[in-house]
């Protein structure tokens, strides 16, 4: 779409700036200026924000690798945002209405799209979920807090998000019912990975929501490493899905909690990932007895890794309909 749109601002130049004079998302005084950022080849975004508004029904966006400057985009979404959360604005409804998902998808090697692009989107009434590839900490230390919000699924890969942008994003939602994070580390950006902080957050913020939680990492920096325990999760009321790497019930002397005594009456399926050193078999002391005090819904723990589990135990818990399996599971 580069080379595309390369072609058509040289060609059309001075009627794409035209869009810019006329656009009526934009004040008096910022037209000029979006008039003479359209006259230049180089100036993709503004082209990109003013085609925004002409595709009212837009469901779903992707911007992949976004070399160019975000701002002119963010700014035309959150004046398009604030006339649709207006009902008697003149421009109310004439622009996404429809727009469910934005998804940033960064495709180089290195660093990442900014946390902060997804700010004007949250604001959308309509917007349902926010996906992202190699994403990085939100760069405004400075930015509002944003305004409460229907996101019903966040989902971002290799990243390197900062707690203090989950907290941003996290604190505005109502109803977040699906959220998965795989941290990547310093490849895309500074942001630290902080398990236990990022559940905490969730915790208070969608306790009442939640149904699935995925929550991995590929790098053990010194701070998670230091605190792996993501805490108690019986909180969550409707938890259904639960995928975390192992090591997530490991406390910072090393004891293996009993899972049992971790996850919440409504859960249905684990999926655990093998980080953690030493015997695995302390995580399911109890499950089979737990299923009768409580943990009615569980039907099955799939392991992602090599486990080496006693036959009996797999055996006690299949009996009670609790199925243990994965490729690398050793029993003995």
């Amino acid at each position: 779409i580069q080379d595309v749109l390369h072609d058509i601002t040289a060609k059309r130049k001075n009627e794409i700036a035209t869009l810019g004079a006329e656009c009526s998302w934009l004040s008096e005084g910022r037209r000029e200026k979006w008039r003479d950022a359209l006259s230049s080849i180089d100036n993709q975004s503004h082209f990109v924000g003013i085609l925004l508004t002409m595709l009212p029904n837009l469901e779903s966006i992707t911007m992949t690798s976004m070399s160019c400057d975000h701002h002119p985009i963010t700014e035309i979404v959150d004046t398009v945002a604030a006339a649709n959360r207006t009902p008697d604005s003149p421009m109310h409804g004439k622009a996404l209405t429809k727009l469910l998902e934005i998804s940033l998808d960064h495709s180089d090697t290195e660093f990442g799209e900014n946390f902060g692009i997804y700010a004007p989107f949250t604001t959308l009434p309509s917007m349902r979920s926010i996906h992202g590839h190699m994403i990085s900490e939100d760069h405004d230390q400075s930015r509002v807090h944003p305004l409460r919000n229907d996101i019903e699924e966040i989902k971002i890969v290799f990243g390197a998000v900062d707690l203090g942008s989950w907290e941003w994003m996290l604190k505005s939602t109502k109803n977040l019912r699906r959220f998965g994070y795989h941290h990547f580390g310093s490849t895309v950006g500074n942001g630290r990975y902080d398990s236990r902080g990022i559940v905490a957050l969730l915790r208070r913020y969608a306790f009442h929501s939640l149904r699935r939680l995925d929550l991995t990492t590929s790098e053990t920096d010194d701070w998670n490493q230091a605190n792996p325990y993501i805490g108690n999760l019986k909180d969550f009321k409707v938890l259904r899905i639960l995928r975390l790497d192992d090591t997530s019930f490991q406390t910072t002397t090393g004891q293996v909690m009993r899972l049992v005594d971790m996850l919440p009456v409504s859960i249905r399926v684990v999926r655990l990932l093998r980080e953690a050193s030493g015997e695995a078999v302390d995580l399911f002391k109890g499950l089979a007895e737990g299923k009768q005090q409580g943990l009615l819904e569980l039907k099955r723990v799939h392991l992602e890794g090599v486990y080496e589990l006693p036959s009996s135990l797999v055996e006690k818990c299949r009996e009670v309909a609790i199925e243990i399996s994965g490729p690398g599971l050793i029993l003995y």
